[in-house]
């Protein structure tokens, strides 16, 4: 079966929003096996609406043309621009579904992009569900941070996947919303330039 994998970057304390005000950039190092990873293990990604029309505005472009930056902020390192180029082929040509809670049904501009209301926790849980049993490679959760909130307290993330900056900023954690203990159990560690570690979890059994 296939598994949900959320995959952020974050602070030291946990932060995923509005990454801008507080990301550096991104080493080769790192986007390298960001890339990697989406050839290898990711053909599906959810995202909330405000992250879609984030992503919409970036990612079309940057499979054409060269770019120091991804998004408005976050810069790259000149050697990084073939690999985005990669990551925008793959942004464009992966099934991407965007959750909403509103029930408006509506057409999306963003090849292989579709709405999918979700209007109770139960609608999401039946969607993922359904999904997690289609062929295909795992579906990686990009968010926003509320997305992840949701999921995370819906116990339906089957690996955490967190970019780990050496970076102190107060913001939303996927965690804000879960009560009590949600242990986890480390899959692997991995350094990178500046200072950033990549942390691999999976929810601990039992």
């Amino acid at each position: 079966m296939r598994k949900v994998v959320l995959g952020m970057m974050a602070t030291l304390k946990g932060r995923v929003d509005d990454p801008d005000a507080w990301m550096t950039g991104i080493g080769d190092d790192l986007y390298r096996d960001i890339d990697a990873c989406f050839e290898r293990c990711v053909n599906t990604v959810l995202v909330g609406r405000t992250t879609y029309d984030e992503m919409y505005a970036y990612w079309p472009g940057a499979e054409h043309e060269p770019s120091s930056r991804i998004g408005d902020q976050i810069p790259l390192q000149d050697s990084a621009q073939e690999i985005n180029r990669r990551m925008a082929q793959k942004m464009n040509a992966y099934q991407k579904f965007v959750l909403t809670q509103n029930g408006r049904a509506e057409a999306l501009d963003w090849s292989n992009a579709e709405l999918v209301s979700a209007r109770s926790d139960e609608e999401l849980v039946r969607f993922i569900s359904q999904l997690k049993m289609r062929p295909g490679r795992d579906i990686h959760l990009a968010g926003g941070a509320r997305l992840a909130q949701s999921f995370v307290r819906l116990g339906l993330v089957d690996e955490y996947y967190f970019h780990v900056h050496p970076v102190l900023s107060t913001g939303a954690t996927p965690f804000d919303t879960v009560e009590g203990k949600c242990a986890l159990h480390l899959l692997g560690i991995t350094p990178y330039e500046a200072g950033v570690v990549s942390l691999r979890y999976a929810p601990a059994a039992g």
